[in-house]
C-alpha cells in the first residue's frame, strides 16, 4: 500500500471512529515488539482507532512473525477466526 493510501486508511478509520461507525468485519492485529521495521507502538495505536479490533502483539518475532513464531500465530488466526464475532446490528453471522 503506498504511504498515501495508508494516510487514507488511517484517516478513513478515524473517521468511522468519531461517528462511532464500526469496522466493517472483525479484524485480528497481530504485532511483533521485536520488529524491526514497525515500530511496537504501532498496533496500540491501530487498535485505539479500531476499538472492535483483537490486538496481539508478540513478544520473540521480527517483522515476519508467521516464519518466526508460526506455532503461535497459527493458533491466533484460529481461535479468531473460531470465534463468532458481533456485528454492527450486534448479530452473529449464525443468526
Amino acid at each position: 500500500m503506498a504511504p498515501s493510501g495508508f494516510a487514507d486508511f488511517i484517516g478513513e478509520l478515524d473517521r468511522r471512529r468519531s461517528v462511532r461507525q464500526p469496522f466493517p468485519m472483525p479484524l485480528l492485529l497481530i504485532y511483533s515488539r521485536q520488529d524491526p521495521m514497525v515500530p511496537p507502538a504501532t498496533g496500540p495505536k491501530l487498535a485505539a482507532l479500531i476499538p472492535d479490533a483483537q490486538l496481539h502483539q508478540l513478544d520473540r518475532s521480527s517483522h515476519f512473525a508467521h516464519v518466526d513464531s508460526p506455532a503461535e500465530v497459527t493458533a491466533l488466526v484460529l481461535d479468531f477466526l473460531d470465534t463468532p464475532h458481533l456485528g454492527p446490528n450486534g448479530s452473529t453471522p449464525e443468526q
